[in-house]
């Protein structure tokens, strides 16, 4: 699939920090539209190997290097804090002209860390892809997660409106039905609602003095 075919450029570098479920499965995502060269780094090895071996990704690296040059896309798939200590140690490694995006779940006031960091002429647009599946781990990663999926993103003032369509571009490409643009206040308030309140109802349903040894004859898809 070339740039004219999905409105992304697949002949770029794409470098993916963090190599787990989310990161492997953008590496299988980006090979399957058809992106030639994929950076993957990461600090579990065996992960970075077996991905190799796979042939999803071309280099890989324990820890950021010069090879980051070479990216024209750099998609960080850790938690937050992680990604900013990652940029304050690597942004010598980010060339101009880059674009920088994210997964994070939650995004606060993470761009205004984010900005302090940027080295001139990289831009950074936070994004955050509604997809995932059960499990851990690159083992688990599967590009068909973005089948259908939504695809937020977060856009940080400045942001040049080239670099957001290329993000959206990648999303579109990869599979998801819908991108959306809101701001960070709205991203965690509608975030709040849909996930962290289901996530905290579910805990207290399975630690409820109701979740007894009769009740799992009477569990079925709904509560799964």
């Amino acid at each position: 699939m070339d740039k004219e075919a999905s409105g992304f450029n697949t002949e770029q570098t794409v470098a993916i920090i963090g190599l787990g479920l989310i990161g492997g499965s953008y590496a299988r995502g980006l090979r399957r539209i058809g992106v030639r060269h994929i950076i993957a780094v990461d600090p579990d090895e065996k992960a970075l190997q077996q991905a190799k071996q796979e042939g999803m990704v071309d280099e890989i690296y324990t820890a950021g290097n010069e090879a980051l040059k070479q990216a024209g896309l750099v998609i960080f798939c850790t938690a937050a804090d992680v990604m900013i200590h990652f940029l304050a140690e690597n942004k010598a490694f980010f060339a101009p002209g880059a674009v920088l995006t994210d997964v994070a779940g939650i995004k606060g006031d993470t761009a205004t860390a984010i900005a302090a960091l940027l080295p001139k002429g990289v831009d950074f647009v936070p994004g955050h892809p509604m997809a995932g599946r059960e499990g851990r781990g690159y083992a688990m990663a599967s590009a068909d997660i973005f089948n259908g999926a939504n695809y937020i993103l977060v856009p940080m003032e400045g942001n040049d409106e080239d670099h957001i369509l290329a993000v959206k571009n990648m999303a579109m490409a990869l599979g998801c039905s819908h991108v959306v643009r809101v701001t960070p206040e709205d991203h965690d308030r509608f975030i709040a609602y849909t996930s962290s309140l289901p996530h905290v109802l579910a805990t207290a349903l399975v630690n409820s003095e109701s979740m007894n040894t009769l009740t799992k004859y009477f569990v079925a898809g709904s509560f799964r």
